[in-house]
């Protein structure tokens, strides 16, 4: 026995030297020492690789001891894995152990390397179904209240438009409509009509009442005293025909023999019942609702009581001129036609509100006022320096007789304009009036000072 032993010593002892010797990262087997393959990890002593656990890996030319950790938004969802894989579009990895989970509704994931969690969509962006790689932008017309579902048409009186997302739809503004579902814009309210509400088509103004604006109209206006208007949808009130009385502002009443002593009609306002009566009198056109339409006749009737005369201010140029400018509104541009508006309306204001008895001082104080309505028109219209486009000055050239700047006050009113929009022409690149401008000025100068 003790001689059997002797001989199983030195095989253990060999087997313990040869054991030891194996390097880290390999294993003993049948004597030998193996490399630890790729996906397994021998630690020290090891007689077999030992496979990488979920979530690790292990790759190496040489030997492996240890699996490593997957880096944050990568996986290994496999035993012995050789590397972990990148979380794909649309997916996040929030565990290395475990397959990617899809993205939830109202959420992104979309990157060159791993992800370790999806993207909230942004405000008015949007994504309705999983797994998805970006948040789709809400389209104009709709909103994106809540980015897990699909866009909603903006409702009616409101719309929508963006060049990013859109999280809520907007109102319309007073005097705009948007009648339908998923506008991307409010439109404004007709001459003619009124929108009092922006969720409705617009409504036709009833009998006796007018509208008429550049932008929206929110409600219709009655006619003043001694106009009507007996049709729907009217854009202004008549004048009450001499003969007639105009009690109701929805028609014209033809006036008796009795009442028609001298076959016309005025205005007579009753304290009381604020109505017109037929009476001796001709009639008197309200200068301050002609002034507030921009209408031409203003200077017409301006001039049945100051009777300047055909070759006076009134007749020669302002009812010429009014006229003028509204037959050829289609020559200018938007903003331009929107100045005529606000020119026209502000030199009646200026000549209303003048006491001026005497014809020739009228007509200086008219041309001094041109030079300041064309600069600060109001009413929402652009300077005239601001407006200086080929289309406008077209739209001046079809208007204006070159007759009528031969006199001293025309000239002046010229020269006055052009000197504060000399810089603008500059800017406008309008080279050839530039070119000559100093010397036209000059000329001009001399001509008004002689």
């Amino acid at each position: 026995m003790k001689f059997y032993f002797k001989l199983l010593i030195p095989i253990l002892i060999f087997k313990i030297i040869n054991c030891q010797s194996c390097a880290l990262g390999s294993y003993f087997s049948n004597n030998n020492c193996y490399l630890c393959p790729n996906g397994y990890y021998c630690p020290s002593g090891a007689t077999k690789p030992i496979a990488c656990p979920l979530g690790t890996f292990s790759y190496s030319s040489g030997g492996i001891s240890e699996c490593k950790p997957c880096s944050l938004g990568y996986y290994a969802n496999n035993v012995a894995s050789t590397g972990c894989r990148a979380c794909p579009d649309g997916y996040q990895c929030c565990d290395p152990k475990k397959d990617p989970t899809p993205c939830p509704l109202g959420t992104y994931s979309s990157s060159n390397g791993g992800i370790s969690e999806c993207i909230p969509c942004y405000l008015g962006y949007y994504t309705n179904k999983t797994a998805s790689t970006s948040c789709r932008a809400c389209p104009d017309g709709y909103q994106c209240c809540d980015p897990k579902s699909a866009p909603s048409p903006c409702p009616v009186g409101t719309y929508s438009i963006s060049t990013g997302g859109i999280a809520q739809c907007t109102q319309c503004y007073l005097g705009y409509y948007a009648d339908t579902l998923a506008r991307t814009s409010c439109r404004a309210c007709p001459d003619g009509y009124q929108c009092c509400d922006p969720r409705i088509s617009p409504t036709p103004c009833p009998l006796g009442t007018y509208s008429y604006s550049s932008g929206g109209i929110s409600e219709c206006k009655s006619c003043g005293n001694g106009y009507y208007t007996d049709t729907l949808a009217s854009t202004g009130c008549k004048y009450c025909p001499n003969g007639n009385s105009c009690q109701s502002p929805v028609n014209a009443q033809q006036c008796s023999p009795v009442e028609n002593l001298a076959d016309s009609c005025t205005r007579n306002i009753n304290a009381e019942k604020d109505q017109l009566k037929c009476t001796q009198s001709n009639s008197i056109k309200d200068l301050d609702y002609l002034t507030s339409v921009g209408d031409c006749e203003f200077y017409q009737e301006l001039e049945n009581e100051k009777k300047c005369g055909t070759n006076g201010y009134l007749s020669r140029y302002g009812f010429k001129y009014c006229k003028k400018f509204g037959e050829n509104i289609d020559s200018f541009n938007k903003e331009g036609q929107k100045w005529v508006d606000g020119v026209r309306m502000c030199l009646m204001k200026k000549l209303l509100n003048s006491d001026i008895s005497n014809c020739n001082e009228l007509e200086s104080f008219a041309f001094d006022t041109h030079v300041d309505c064309y600069l600060n028109p109001g009413h929402g219209a652009k300077s005239m320096c601001e407006l200086l486009q080929m289309q406008n000055f077209i739209g001046l050239w079809n208007v204006y007789d070159f007759k009528d700047f031969l006199s001293i006050n025309a000239i002046k009113q010229v020269v006055s304009v052009m000197s504060n929009c000399g810089s603008q022409l500059i800017s406008n690149g309008i080279n050839s009036v530039n070119n000559n401008f100093n010397s036209l000025l000059d000329s001009l100068n001399l001509l008004t000072d002689s």
